[in-house]
């Protein structure tokens, strides 16, 4: 009986243990499934939100003059919202203010003598070593044109990136169509050479459009319109500049927020240009002037918004490539996640 007795005993044990480790699974799994679940919630709400502000960045531009774009105007300014449970913060920025990058090439990959000017300028400002510069502008052009063949001695084709000798390269072949995203530009040779900061000021000032664009000076960074002339230096550029000195963007991250042009700083914001003729006597100095006017305008068509949401555990960054005809349509043509 005693022997029985402790069987039953320890089937008993038993019995509760199988339906402690059960009942312990069961909560667990149900746990997990109650925070997945409320995971995807706000991950859909933060998705909804990133389109909720889309739309209103496709509202402001096409509020806004079309024949006319500069930092005084409402879609330069930060946005930040309260939603439910978090926060929404997104900006607008004019990719035309900006090197395009592929304006570097024509149509039928041929170069184009004034812009791979305008990039050696560039280039210049951001203070890149001398030797290094022939071998980007080349690399560069070599990126995006169609054929195999080197454009100079300093470019690089396939034959450079399939044979690297470098310790942990990998082969890779060249793009040979127009960039897609400036972070193709750390695979170019003469590019990956860079220090991280220079390749991070770099990145600030080119842009990689679906098509051959102009250069708002209006909207320009100080390097940016040091491309203008090979006599404007950093102090001339900074005369020439449109944006209040502390507005001019920290691209690709948000400025600060402003909530009405009380706000905008310690000076009033320079009256743009409106013509070529004024934009040619603000960089004249003495018997130095404009080097070449084509491809500068005062009004712009592509902009990017950048798009923050926090939502409790949730933290979204995307990036929106947006697109505004002469005639005032706007349309989102691209969007990604992530760092830009």
């Amino acid at each position: 009986m005693r022997r029985q007795a402790g069987v039953a005993i320890i089937t008993v044990l038993l019995m509760i243990a199988l339906a402690t480790i059960a009942a312990v699974s069961m909560a667990k799994r149900q746990y997990l499934d109650v925070r997945r679940t409320g995971a995807r919630e706000m991950l859909a709400q933060a998705s909804q939100a990133l389109l909720a502000a889309e739309d209103l960045a496709v509202m402001a531009l096409r509020l806004d003059d079309a024949k006319m774009d500069s930092p005084d105007e409402d879609w330069t300014r930060t946005v930040s919202a309260p939603v439910a449970g978090g926060l929404i913060t997104g900006c607008l920025f004019d990719l035309q203010g900006r090197f395009n990058l592929n304006n570097l090439v024509d149509k039928e990959s041929r170069p184009i003598q004034d812009e791979v000017d305008r990039f050696e300028l560039l280039l210049n400002a951001l203070g890149v070593e001398s030797n290094l510069i022939p071998k980007i502008i080349a690399s560069t052009i070599d990126w995006i044109d169609k054929d195999i063949n080197p454009y100079s001695p300093d470019g690089a084709e396939d034959d450079y990136y399939m044979n690297q000798t470098n310790e942990g390269a990998l082969a890779y072949r060249a793009a040979n169509r127009p960039f897609l995203s400036v972070s193709e530009l750390r695979m170019v040779n003469g590019v990956n050479e860079l220090d991280g900061e220079t390749y991070t000021q770099l990145e600030r000032n080119v842009s990689a459009l679906p098509e051959q664009t102009g250069f708002n000076v209006n909207t320009a960074t100080v390097e940016g319109l040091r491309m203008l002339a090979a006599h404007i230096d950093q102090e001339k550029a900074e005369e020439i500049l449109r944006w209040p000195e502390d507005r001019v963007p920290k691209y690709p991250a948000c400025g600060d927020i402003i909530l009405d042009d009380t706000d905008v700083g310690a000076g009033e914001v320079p009256a743009p240009f409106d013509t070529m003729d004024t934009l040619k006597n603000a960089v004249k100095e003495g018997n130095n002037v404009l080097q070449n006017e084509t491809g500068i305008v005062f009004a712009s068509e592509y902009f990017q918004l950048r798009t923050d949401v926090a939502l409790g555990s949730v933290q979204l960054t995307q990036f929106s490539l947006l697109h505004r005809s002469a005639e005032g349509k706007v349309q989102v043509l691209s969007r990604a996640r992530g760092e830009y």
